[in-house]
């Protein structure tokens, strides 16, 4: 687990190291108002049907928010939290992630995001309720498609694979993400 993280945090300093080296050759010169490079979006999600034997509803919400470094490369920071209820089991998941993002052409997308998130779970087995509370972490990596809505918008479908697959992790490869993008 240690060194998992450990090769987690060499990633994550490669990328932001790389990026902020590569500012002076593909710096954004067109604009010099930090408010032009910040970028907020987010996905969201709601389920509701059968899952774990039972009727089952499923709500996610993933806001972010994000800092061209130059005209492609891109980091960012976001939350996220979901809700599942399925027969007799509640689960409540929060998570934060750090991310890098590339669109070597305006409309495709690489993507690297590592993710750490706690799960609150609560079964009830024989009559009796249980709670257990875990985390798990992920290391995200994927490509997607994005289209431009308006000026300042973006949609965007991203398919990523968790290369970690921690035991404890819930998500199932490959996660898919749709979501939307604003430019300030």
């Amino acid at each position: 687990m240690k060194a998992r993280k450990i090769v987690v945090a060499l990633l994550l300093v490669i990328l932001f190291l790389g990026g902020s080296g590569a500012y002076a050759q593909f710096s954004l010169s067109h604009t010099k108002n930090i408010t032009d490079r910040i970028y907020v979006g987010g996905s969201g999600g709601i389920s509701l049907g059968s899952g774990g034997g039972g009727i089952g509803t499923d709500i996610q919400i993933a806001p972010f928010i994000g800092y061209k470094i130059f005209s492609f490369f891109s980091v960012g920071a976001g939350v996220s939290y979901q809700y599942a209820h399925y027969k007799d089991e509640h689960i409540n998941v929060f998570g934060g992630n750090v991310f890098a993002q590339a669109t070597p052409l305006d409309y495709l997308v690489a993507h690297v995001e590592y993710e750490l998130k706690t799960y609150k779970r609560s079964v009830k087995l024989n009559g009796e309720k249980h709670k257990e509370r875990t985390n798990a972490d992920a290391l995200n990596l994927g490509a997607g498609y994005r289209q431009r809505v308006s000026d300042h918008m973006y949609a965007y479908t991203l398919i990523l694979w968790n290369v970690l697959q921690d035991k404890d992790d819930l998500t199932d490869n490959p996660s898919i993400r749709v979501g939307v993008t604003f430019g300030l």
